[in-house]
């Protein structure tokens, strides 16, 4: 069934969508497991349970129905991040709170890393933040540890997403998307904690804000 879908999503693209199947145990709520070839979950359709998603995180976080689009992401972020970072070996037991934790282990918690981060690149501009990757302002700055952790995870995420001499036909043999998931966390909770503790647009010295530019 898999490949009948890879290939009607291949052909209606026109060849431009390169999917790679990742399979998964059994996902169950903590009182009813889902089909997925009834395309239920507990009751629920596909797209009614991610409705039920957005409708807590708009409770949550949002009052305004203009930020649907917002809520939408975060659901679909959110089941996502959940079914990835469990092992394919593994039952997976989604939980409602778990999947929503905006401080632990959870899509929106690295969705809201990424949009801090975002953040300081758009305030700096394309133009200051050229300026500033070709100086050698930042070559004399000491960084803090957590700095140093912070580009220790930068660094070792390039390396999980991409690890050298490896090509697409080996993707099978290699690819291990809970570790992908795992360092990705670790990357957010290190950004989090650098972004919580140091100013970069703010920093006191030239060299501080140039480096963490």
């Amino acid at each position: 069934p898999q490949a009948i879908v890879s290939d009607i999503l291949h052909n209606l693209s026109d060849g431009k969508i390169n999917l790679f199947h990742i399979a998964y145990e059994h996902v169950k709520l903590s009182d009813g497991k889902f089909s997925g070839r009834k395309g239920t979950w507990k009751g629920y359709t596909t797209d009614q349970f991610i409705t039920e998603l957005m409708n807590k995180i708009k409770k949550a976080f949002y009052s305004d129905k203009s930020m649907d689009k917002n809520a939408f992401n975060i659901a679909i972020g959110a089941i996502r991040y959940s079914f990835l970072k469990i092992s394919s070996s593994k039952t997976i037991t989604f939980s409602w709170e778990s999947a929503l934790n905006t401080k632990g282990d959870s899509g929106p918690y690295l969705q809201y890393a990424l949009v801090r981060a975002k953040s300081i690149i758009r305030k700096i501009g394309n133009s200051e933040m050229k300026k500033h990757l070709h100086s050698t302002v930042a070559n004399s700055y000491v960084p803090s540890d957590q700095e140093r952790k912070l580009v220790l995870a930068i660094l070792k995420t390039k390396y999980v997403v991409k690890k050298p001499n490896v090509t697409p036909e080996d993707m099978d043999n290699y690819f291990d998307i809970v570790s992908l998931c795992d360092q990705t966390y670790t990357l957010a909770l290190e950004f989090n904690k650098f972004y919580a503790t140091h100013k970069v647009m703010g920093a006191n010295t030239e060299g501080a804000k140039y480096f963490r530019i």
